[in-house]
C-alpha cells in the first residue's frame, strides 16, 4: 500500500512505497549541522539523514565510501560503525575545487574526531588489494556520491560484488546501467531517499538478500 502525507515543516512528501520500494522524502533535520568546518549546515543533508536512518553497523562491518567531499557523510558514516577504522574515504584532489574540499576532510576528520582513512586517488586508480588491506577484507557496503563514476570501477573490478552486502548511491549519472549491474548481481532495490542536500530525492540503496 502506498500513502501521501504532507509535512508542513518541511514543505515535502514523506515516506510512501511504491513496487515495494520505500521513497523516502521526509527530512527530519539530523542532517543539519553547524559542527563541520568549510561548509553550510545543511550541506549534504539528505545523504547524511539516509546514513542515520538506514545504514546498519552489523551489514556494514566494512565500508567503501567513494566521493567522501568535505567528510561530512563520512562522519555520519563513521560514527555509528562498531569498528571505525574498517571505513575507507576515496576523494581525488582534482584542480583547485579538489584540493580544497581534500584539506576539508582532513580537518573534519580532525575535529570529530573520526577513524576513516582517507585516499586521494580516483577510485580507478586503487587496487582492490589496497581497499581490502586497509579494511582488513573486503568491503561489505559500498557508499557513493561521485556523479556516475563508479559505473567504469563495477565493471573493472566485478570481484568487489562478493563481499557487498549494500549499495548506497546518489544517482547523478549512469543511473539505468547502474541499476541494471546491481540487479544482475543479485542486489534488489529496498529504498529511495533524499541526496543532493534536499532538493532532490535520488538515492538508491540495494540490499543483497
Amino acid at each position: 500500500m502506498s500513502y501521501y502525507k504532507l509535512d508542513y515543516a518541511y514543505g515535502i512528501i514523506e515516506n510512501y512505497s511504491e513496487h515495494n520500494v520505500i521513497i523516502d522524502k521526509k527530512l527530519t533535520g539530523t542532517g543539519i549541522s553547524h559542527d563541520f568546518i568549510g561548509i553550510s549546515p545543511t550541506w549534504e543533508q539528505g545523504e547524511a539523514e539516509m546514513i542515520d536512518k538506514y545504514f546498519d553497523p552489523n551489514m556494514c562491518e566494512r565500508v567503501l565510501e567513494i566521493g567522501a567531499g568535505s567528510g561530512k557523510v563520512s562522519h555520519y558514516i563513521n560514527r555509528k560503525m562498531n569498528d571505525r577504522s574498517k571505513h575507507y574515504a576515496v576523494e581525488p584532489l582534482e584542480a583547485e575545487m579538489g584540493k580544497r574540499v581534500g584539506a576539508l576532510i582532513h580537518q573534519n576528520r580532525e575535529k570529530m574526531g573520526d577513524k576513516y582513512f582517507v585516499d586521494h586517488r580516483k577510485i580507478e586508480d586503487i587496487p582492490v588489494s589496497d581497499i581490502n588491506k586497509v579494511l582488513g577484507g573486503p568491503p561489505t557496503c559500498i557508499i557513493s556520491d561521485c556523479e556516475g563514476c563508479t559505473l567504469n570501477y563495477y565493471q573493472n573490478n566485478p570481484e568487489i560484488f562478493n563481499s557487498v552486502k549494500m549499495i548506497m548511491n546518489e544517482m547523478d549519472g549512469n543511473t539505468k546501467k547502474l541499476r541494471e549491474l546491481w540487479k544482475s548481481k543479485g542486489f534488489s532495490q529496498k529504498i529511495i531517499g533524499c541526496g543532493c542536500g534536499s532538493s532532490c530525492c535520488d538515492t538508491d540503496i540495494w540490499i543483497k538478500e
